[in-house]
């Protein structure tokens, strides 16, 4: 048996060899079709169409593990919604809730001890990453994180998740958790 390219295209450094195997590298992106034919030693032709989808390649744009030493990592900021509650970078949870982060010795913690003294539960605090150009990003970025917010003692805590195009634009809602979240469970946007 034999297998050719009849028709149709096929990205730069692509190509179908006489064992019928698409190979090659290419950088050009996009969506191909093209014809194949195999022959056999009595000269019988199939054909047949196919296509081949070229995607960039996915890469991190942005990652944060948090991994120093219990400090802010840098270029990340605290914005005080209402009352002053800081973020801290803290392994696992108050009264290990979470026990630990997922991997490593640190994860991101909210924490007030107010409302042992009668305070108000509403504290609220936006931990800012820097600037993230997604320029060159494909059009379907995502967002991934690791994400725990155990119901406790009659209070639910919750995340939302914002976003904004300028440092001085408003912030544009993007996702929200409200519910009870028991174990670190990976979240994507």
């Amino acid at each position: 048996y034999a297998f050719a390219r009849v028709g149709g295209t096929l990205p730069d450094g692509i190509d179908v060899g006489a064992d019928g195997v698409v190979s090659g590298t290419t950088t050009n992106a996009g969506v191909y079709v093209f014809d194949v034919a195999l022959s056999d030693s009595l000269n019988a032709v199939v054909t047949n169409t196919f296509t081949l989808v070229v995607e960039y390649p996915r890469m991190n744009l942005f990652f944060e593990d948090f991994e120093h030493d219990s400090q802010m990592p840098s270029g990340w900021s605290q914005e005080f919604v209402t009352n002053n509650v800081a973020w801290t970078m803290a392994r696992g949870g108050k009264y290990e809730h979470p026990f630990g982060p997922v991997s490593g010795n640190y994860n991101a913690f909210l924490w007030s001890d107010a409302w042992v003294n009668g305070a108000s539960f509403d504290q609220k605090t936006r931990l800012i990453t820097p600037s993230i150009n997604l320029g060159q990003a494909p059009k379907d970025v995502k967002l991934s994180f690791w994400h725990c917010m155990e119901m406790w003692d009659g209070g639910q805590d919750e995340l939302h998740i914002y976003y904004r195009t300028s440092a001085t634009g408003p912030w544009v809602s993007l996702a929200s958790y409200v519910s009870n979240v028991p174990t670190w469970t990976y979240q994507t946007v």
